[in-house]
């Protein structure tokens, strides 16, 4: 590719992710079949367990069988999305199970043939247009169920794989993101990964592409838009794309242990374990994923709509510091965790430390300072960078503080 078309490529890309590097927050939901084995508490083994033992698919057929909402609610679940402050939903159109939620053509393997008679995709990305938020599909080219797979790979690839992106790409109007997952078992040359993002840029210019597009291809492919975190395992360790080499990047996680629906999982995190998960994860330059998982019957568990209608309450008096932001311009801070925006610096803290907040290194002068939350103004000395703070901070999660400077924050 020469310069010119390199230099236009950018620029299309650009403008693809200029919504998502706004939005910073957003709903991630795995449903399907495998909430049914979830619910069931006496299922013979765990869903992941058909990755090493394919024989086990015979008896996760039933949960296929039996999965037949009946209390599903799109509007309901891009509510929930709203009440947390999210901007974008994501959801599973097809997991490594290999059951489609939405009507292909390519397998009666999916719920507009099987009992549910209802396209879940086609009902969400109309949901999600109406409350005005962007919508993600995300597609699994692993497939437990689909016997081509495992006996002929090329052909699944181009029948069944090829075949679904298109389907997705041209059955649902603009779709904002394509998610792939379940790539880590072949390169990205078996699943024809530059024709496949090639197909959705010419099916859907503005879509966004992840980068889970084969094997060893996550967080260094130049195919995708942006880069993926999972799981706090990963999110906690720094990577080289969000400072040395900056790439936009997305964390995505569970509220409990499960992707899925599971009535074994009650290990919920709290409501300020997750606010300040964002936190960090917007502060280093990242989006976070948030995910839920609906029970058999379509409805978002109790205690998860608590936690995000919690996260909610914090966004609605400091969404500011999150939205539309750039992560620290600081190599570390002494105490918080910073957000940037324009002149401004969102100082987020856990806790009152002990002394005054210290921004070394910044060469701008100080003009206001005070808390988002209440709007209350703070002491600060622009000569040796510190704002006082009360004996008190407005809020137990986090409270965000916001130092106003003369002009974008420079830092040395």
């Amino acid at each position: 590719m020469d310069g010119f078309h390199v230099r236009m490529e950018k620029e299309a890309q650009a403008k693809r992710l200029a919504w998502f590097t706004e939005a910073k927050f957003g709903l991630f939901v795995h449903w399907g079949p495998f909430a049914a084995q979830g619910a069931d508490p006496n299922a013979e083994f765990d869903y992941f367990k058909m990755k090493e033992e394919p024989s086990l698919e015979k008896k996760y057929a039933k949960y296929g069988d039996q999965f037949n909402p009946k209390k599903f609610d799109a509007a309901k679940w891009m509510d929930a999305a709203k009440s947390a402050g999210m901007k974008y939903v994501v959801f599973t159109s097809k997991h490594h199970d290999g059951y489609c939620l939405f009507d292909s053509a390519l397998t009666d393997y999916d719920s507009m043939d099987r009992a549910p008679k209802r396209d879940y995709v086609k009902d969400l990305a109309a949901a999600a247009r109406a409350a005005d938020l962007k919508f993600g599909i995300y597609y699994s080219t692993l497939d437990w169920h689909d016997p081509v797979y495992g006996a002929d790979l090329p052909k699944f690839v181009e029948q069944n794989m090829f075949g679904q992106v298109r389907e997705l790409c041209t059955k649902y109007g603009p779709i904002d993101c394509l998610w792939f997952d379940g790539e880590w078992d072949h390169p990205a040359a078996t699943w024809r990964a530059p024709e496949l993002a090639q197909m959705i840029h010419d099916l859907q210019p503005t879509a966004l592409i992840n980068d889970r597009l084969g094997k060893g291809e996550r967080g260094v492919t130049p195919l995708a838009d942006f880069y993926t975190r999972e799981q706090p395992v990963e999110m906690k360790v720094t990577m080289p794309f969000e400072r040395q080499k900056p790439y936009v990047w997305e964390a995505c996680m569970t509220i409990g242990d499960s992707w899925q629906y599971s009535v074994k999982d009650t290990a919920f995190k709290s409501t300020q374990d997750l606010i300040r998960t964002l936190v960090d994860t917007v502060s280093r330059g990242g989006n976070l994923l948030l995910n839920v998982g609906p029970t058999p019957d379509g409805e978002i568990p109790e205690p998860l709509l608590e936690r995000l209608r919690g996260i909610g309450a914090w966004m609605a008096k400091n969404g500011e510091s999150i939205y539309g932001v750039k992560g620290s311009p600081f190599a570390s801070l002494p105490v918080g965790k910073c957000t940037t925006k324009g002149n401004k610096l969102f100082i987020h803290l856990e806790k009152r430390p002990d002394a005054p907040v210290r921004l070394p290194g910044l060469q701008n002068t100080i003009q206001k300072a005070y808390f988002l939350e209440n709007g209350a103004a703070l002491t600060f000395d622009t000569e040796a960078k510190t704002v006082t703070l009360p004996d008190k901070l407005p809020n137990d999660a986090v409270t965000a503080l916001v130092v106003e400077l003369d002009t974008a924050p420079v830092v040395q």
